[in-house]
């Protein structure tokens, strides 16, 4: 389950770590994941499967496996060629540097942050043409303006992403 307030909360209907399809395999009956360790820029996921279905010999056929994926990549929001934007609620921090952990295709997509006062309006310095274009796949794209102005302190700001080509999966304001 996933909620963009921590008050609603949305529940996914597909599975996030399958079963193996290949038939006769260890985890093929049933998985489910256990416990989730952050390592560098990876999720290590350490799962539980069956080979012959719930609780069939469950002291002898159960086994553990072990999955992994880029850091934070539970829930993204996808653009395709239409450039879509997400907007954040306001909120004053004191930032020094921001990230963004997002997959751009190379060669046509991009992802360009604004940032904007309470009202909405573009910050000066910090609208989408001064915003360096961001392309590839990292959990930590540095988010960087021409002017090399640094983020605001204190002060209620918004953050606007606009993307085309690609996934968003989250920021970091550090």
């Amino acid at each position: 389950a996933w909620s963009r307030d921590g008050e609603h909360w949305k529940r996914e209907t597909e599975p996030f770590l399958d079963r193996n399809p290949q038939p006769g395999t260890w985890d093929r009956a049933m998985t489910w994941a256990d416990d989730q360790i952050v390592v560098g820029d990876f999720t290590y996921i350490y799962y539980v499967g069956y080979r012959w279905g719930h609780k069939a010999e469950r002291f002898t056929e159960r086994q553990i496996g072990f999955a992994q994926m880029p850091r934070d990549r539970y829930v993204g929001f996808t653009a395709g060629e239409k450039t879509g934007r997400l907007r954040t609620q306001a909120a004053a921090l004191k930032p020094s540097e921001m990230t963004v952990n997002a997959r751009v295709r190379p060669d046509s997509g991009e992802l360009r942050v604004r940032v904007l006062d309470e009202a909405g309006k573009p910050l000066a310095g910090f609208d989408w043409d001064d915003c360096l274009p961001i392309r590839g796949d990292r959990v930590d794209h540095t988010v960087a303006w021409k002017s090399k102005a640094r983020l605001p302190e204190g002060k209620p700001v918004r953050f606007e992403f606009r993307l085309r080509e690609g996934t968003l999966y989250s920021f970091d304001i550090k």
